[in-house]
């Protein structure tokens, strides 16, 4: 037996991947253990295929008397299930609100199930950083996006690097400049972007997704 999973996916620049990636991640979670995919970038229903509600995380932090956490949830297949940001905008990641997000989370955690946060490109509050367990850095061999990380210095875990195209920039150039290990390595794959624009990637997960992250749950409970 492992330990359930609590990570963040981020990026410090638009356009990397990460929502893909913390979709597939948790879609391979779920394959053995509840999980549940936080998005805090917005993107998420659409890229599953799931109606946009109209109340989500925002909502949720802006209005805690009257929703439960738990009424976020939708469904999507047997073990996966899925918190939309909403309509309303995300407080400061300074606002104490985060606090009640940290608090529900980990709270779910402690009953086993996994849980995933798509962060995007948006800062990360303090309190949700420090209670997961790991965080991974989203981000392609990109002198730009290479140059943001280094700006942000944010500790991470490891990097999933997106691959494909003609860029001059290896591995081992983004693990010398980040100096951080490259954890998963996922190469761009049109079979990804069909998958995606069909709604279909938390059912059909692409063999390339699939076997890049698979062996970050190694550790993991499974039920």
């Amino acid at each position: 037996m492992g330990e359930a999973m609590f990570t963040i996916c981020w990026s410090c620049k638009g356009g990397s991947g990460t929502s893909v990636v913390a979709a597939a991640l948790a879609a391979v979670s779920a394959l053995k253990t509840p999980t549940i995919l936080v998005d805090l970038a917005g993107d998420q229903p659409a890229l599953l295929g799931l109606t946009t509600p109209e109340q989500g995380i925002g909502e949720w932090m802006s209005n805690k008397m009257q929703l439960e956490f738990g009424d976020l949830l939708m469904k999507c297949g047997k073990n996966l299930s899925v918190a939309a940001r909403g309509v309303e905008l995300l407080p400061d990641h300074n606002s104490a609100d985060w606090n009640y997000l940290s608090r529900a989370l980990s709270q779910i955690h402690d009953q086993a199930i996994n849980i995933v946060i798509d962060a995007g490109i948006s800062p990360v509050s303090k309190t949700l950083w420090d209670v997961a367990d790991t965080n991974y850095l989203i981000i392609r061999p990109c002198y730009l996006a290479l140059r943001k990380a280094v700006e942000q210095n944010r500790s991470t875990t490891g990097v999933i690097l997106i691959t494909g195209g003609d860029r001059v920039l290896t591995r081992r150039d983004v693990q010398s400049v980040l100096k951080t290990e490259v954890v998963a390595e996922i190469a761009l794959d049109p079979e990804i972007a069909r998958r995606v624009d069909s709604g279909l990637l938390h059912s059909r997960i692409p063999p390339a997704l699939s076997a890049a992250l698979s062996p970050l749950l190694t550790h993991l409970v499974s039920i």
